[in-house]
């Protein structure tokens, strides 16, 4: 290339990088100083070679250097902030869930309780015969109150880091129950197809339903209002992989729109509910060596694939 072209290339990123940086967009100056980078390699050099030799190759090379690696730093602190703001909005959504689902267990002991109180006042509560089956209604009713504490404890509190064998198909069912209400009120149509034998994953059980859990809510939110809305959970596997489908019938998501789902500074301002948890599943996935990819259907509606490694790989 014409050396006074590539030098006016250079410039141009770099001015583009620095309006990014004054606009608030982080990550689009850092891909700015990235490409302004890239322009000074050699034909034999790699990334490691020119962030150790830009200072050397151009009187520009310090400020594109300087600035690319001091974005790339808040670029980080960002993404650590961004995911742990995440983890609180989803702990609250599911104990609001939790908090829902109490409720039916605390009704039906009140009932219980004001019924056999009634029964005594008037003399017609017959101990030898009520008692056991009221007491062992009163136990399984606060047995559900707490696993459903117990559960909530789990999510919360609980190793995310730790990889076994989970089984796909309980995770599915378990964060399709934890929606279902959600989904009844707002008329969407939920179907569960599991695979039989149940595809077992080497992952961690607490990050993959997390993951189903936005999945499920995105998809949600974006079908909200829809008519015949519905919303498809399958499990899956072939030779290499195990994983999980979330399908719906809604609008899809749009071509341009594609690339930046999964990016942390681009959550979808256009598309109803497509955002940041997004972002957060994937990013905790990859890190135990799964994923989440996209796919838009034939007849329209998105598709979100769950990749995780087989745990038949890993014994």
């Amino acid at each position: 290339m014409n050396p006074n072209k590539k030098l006016h290339l250079i410039e141009t990123a770099i001015k583009a990088a620095e309006e990014f940086e004054q606009q608030g967009n982080i990550q689009e100056s850092v891909d700015e100083y990235l490409h302004a980078a890239e322009s000074l390699k050699t034909p034999k050099g790699n990334e490691a070679d020119v962030a150790n030799t830009l200072g050397e190759q151009h009187p520009l090379a310090k400020t594109i250097s300087d600035n690319y690696f001091k974005l790339q730093n808040e670029v980080a602190e960002l993404q650590q902030e961004l995911i742990a703001a995440e983890k609180f909005k989803f702990l609250g959504q599911i104990m609001t869930q939790v908090a829902h689902n109490i409720n039916n267990p605390l009704q039906i002991i009140h009932g219980n309780v004001t019924g056999a109180l009634d029964d005594l006042n008037e003399g017609l509560f017959n101990a030898e015969t009520e008692l056991r089956p009221l007491l062992e209604n009163l136990k399984q009713q606060t047995d559900r109150i707490s696993n459903l504490i117990q559960d909530f404890r789990k999510l919360a509190q609980g190793d995310r880091k730790k990889l076994e064998t989970v089984n796909l198909n309980e995770l599915a069912e378990q964060a399709a129950e934890r929606l279902h209400d959600q989904f009844l009120i707002h008329k969407i149509q939920l179907v569960i197809e599991p695979m039989q034998p149940a595809p077992l994953a080497h992952s961690n059980a607490l990050v993959v339903t997390e993951a189903i859990i936005n999945l499920l809510s995105n998809a949600k939110d974006a079908l909200t209002g829809q008519k015949a809305a519905k919303v498809t959970l399958s499990t899956w596997e072939d030779a290499q992989n195990v994983g999980i489908k979330v399908e719906d019938n809604g609008k899809g998501i749009h071509p341009e729109q594609q690339s930046q789902l999964f990016h942390t500074l681009y959550p979808s301002q256009k598309t109803v509910g497509w955002g940041l948890g997004l972002y957060t599943s994937h990013h905790t996935l990859k890190s135990l060596g799964g994923k989440i990819v996209y796919t838009s259907q034939n007849q329209g509606g998105a598709c979100f694939t769950i990749i995780l490694k087989k745990a038949s790989n890993h014994v």
